[in-house]
């Protein structure tokens, strides 16, 4: 594999990285904006791993 396929593929990857974050950030605001508002309530988090 050449060096410009190996940067091209970092690349793919780490737009994958990107609209994965995306997509987590856009699920926690919808749940967030479902929820019922009560100030008593504790904050919903997906969890993630690294």
């Amino acid at each position: 594999m050449q060096v410009a396929e190996v940067g091209l593929w970092v690349l793919f990857f780490q737009k994958a990285e990107s609209d994965l974050d995306y997509i987590q950030h856009r699920l926690e605001f919808e749940i967030m904006k479902s929820l019922p508002d009560n100030p008593a309530a504790e904050p919903y988090h997906i969890c993630h791993h690294n």
